[in-house]
């Protein structure tokens, strides 16, 4: 089994850099979007989407999965952004409604998050509630429904638990590949070819059930994860 520690995950990403660029390039990007777009359309707006909010030790190491993930931390100094600087927050129903009508402010922010994982209801809805300040989620109802199990959680799950993994069950034979998973440079590759396979098979509803088995033949069970990860509150 593979143990990630400080020092090779010091190697891979540096959090406080990340941090720091994040909030300088946020700047840049707000700034010269304004710039260019104001005399087109006199207002400066910003729809936000998030997906999770996590402790900072609940955070995955895997790329593939860090897009989804932002920390509680960088969630609240992202909020307080918008609002120290007077922007007016909206629900998406207002910023649509407000659209039709053209009375959006001059400076506004809409804060969305898409799914509905559980940290949505036990962090994102109390501290907005706190703020006093409106937020949208778009839930994602095969969550609840069991028709779409958090499959790429169930993949980091694996690969955490594996020192190898092949595609038999996901692939011909033919193109069996095996994966040895020795650092978190091979978590991450594998993560992010496996993660291809298993989209383009899951768009096609005849071969879910192949995912679902491949999932099983490895003993990790993707429902039980959709339902730890993703249903939570929503159920």
């Amino acid at each position: 089994m593979y143990h990630l520690n400080d020092e090779n995950l010091g190697r891979y990403v540096s959090l406080n850099t990340f941090k720091k660029r994040l909030f300088r390039h946020l700047n840049i990007l707000y700034r010269t979007a304004a710039s260019l777009l104001s005399p087109f359309f006199q207002k400066d707006g910003v729809i936000l989407m998030f997906h999770r909010v996590l402790q900072k030790d609940q955070k995955s190491t895997y790329l593939g999965l860090m897009g989804l993930e932002v920390t509680q931390e960088i969630y609240v100094q992202t909020i307080h952004y918008f609002r120290n600087r007077c922007f007016v927050f909206l629900s998406f129903a207002d910023f649509a409604a407000r659209y039709r009508q053209k009375s959006l402010p001059k400076k506004f922010v809409v804060v969305t998050f898409d799914d509905g994982y559980v940290d949505n209801a036990t962090f994102v809805g109390p501290f907005m509630a706190k703020e006093q300040l409106p937020w949208t989620l778009f839930l994602n109802s095969g969550f609840c429904d069991g028709t779409l199990p958090c499959w790429w959680y169930g993949l980091g799950a694996l690969l955490d638990v594996r020192d190898s993994v092949n595609t038999r069950g996901l692939t011909p034979d033919s193109t069996l590949k095996t994966f040895e998973l020795r650092s978190i440079q091979d978590r991450n590759s594998t993560y992010l070819e496996l993660r291809e396979i298993i989209h383009g098979l899951w768009a096609r509803e005849e071969q879910r059930k192949k995912v679902v088995a491949w999932f099983h033949q490895n003993n990790i069970d993707l429902f039980k994860i959709t339902s730890k990860v993703a249903t939570g509150e929503w159920m």
